[in-house]
């Protein structure tokens, strides 16, 4: 298991962030459209941190073993809130398109969204939601693209109303990643809590390949065993989890 924070035996541990740093305060304004990014995206806040330099570590190897080997799509699953599957999913992503990979981000967790919390757009943008509720809208109507060279981003919609259970649906997602698999590289997807619905397991079911996210202190072996379990059911591969020693 990759731990995204190491550090030597008997060195001291890493401080945490800020208090307002973990709440995702933004801290930089990009030139690209005025998206705000908050310190929590790493990979580009401090890209020669030992944090960035492990999830460069990930991206390298997502490059030989999966990328080149034609593996187009990633679900990035945890089994409760709070493990940091969006912070690895968007620091990840960053790492990526750092590498000169064309990236696109979806927040699919549609239940809790969080990437609008690492980088904010100037004004609330439709998402995932619409598109997936309305047949006409393409991607490109609401995909944000060139947040940074190599980055685009699918945040989660505004129409709250919409069941994430029916929009999450096969033939709508399938569609969905059919179509952007054909114009990006790589497509990470964020994903809700796998204790709390069956979403993960089901996005995951679609783009074939998983990453498991782990905390420590936080969760538990069994709990990640399930959920590998489970995925493995649905035809997933696994392709290795990643501790969070945060």
């Amino acid at each position: 298991m990759r731990r995204i924070f190491p550090r030597r035996a008997g060195a001291p541990p890493k401080a945490k962030l800020p208090q307002h740093a973990r709440e995702g305060a933004a801290l930089a304004v990009l030139p690209e459209g005025g998206y705000e990014a908050s310190s929590e995206v790493v990979t580009l806040m401090d890209p020669h941190g030992p944090q960035s330099r492990a999830f460069q570590a990930i991206a390298a190897d997502l490059i030989s073993q999966q990328i080149r080997g034609g593996h187009r799509a990633l679900a990035v699953c945890g089994v409760s809130h709070g493990v940091g599957v969006s912070f690895v999913s968007v620091n990840l992503a960053v790492a990526l398109a750092r590498r000169g990979i064309s990236v696109l981000l979806v927040d699919a967790n549609l239940q809790r969204p969080a990437l609008e919390r690492f980088f904010r757009p100037a004004t609330a943008s439709r998402g995932l939601r619409e598109l997936l509720a309305d047949p006409g809208l393409r991607p490109d109507d609401v995909i944000h693209h060139g947040v940074i060279d190599n980055l685009s981003l699918l945040y989660a919609g505004l129409d709250t109303t919409l069941s994430h259970q029916d929009l999450l649906g096969r033939e709508a997602l399938e569609r969905f990643v059919d179509t952007v698999l054909r114009d990006y590289a790589y497509t990470i997807v964020d994903t809700s809590a796998a204790n709390q619905s069956a979403d993960a397991v089901r996005v995951a079911s679609v783009l074939g390949r998983a990453l498991v996210v782990a905390r420590r202190h936080h969760t538990f072996a069994d709990d990640i065993t399930v959920l590998i379990r489970e995925l493995s059911k649905d035809a997933v591969t696994v392709v290795g989890p990643v501790l969070n020693a945060f």
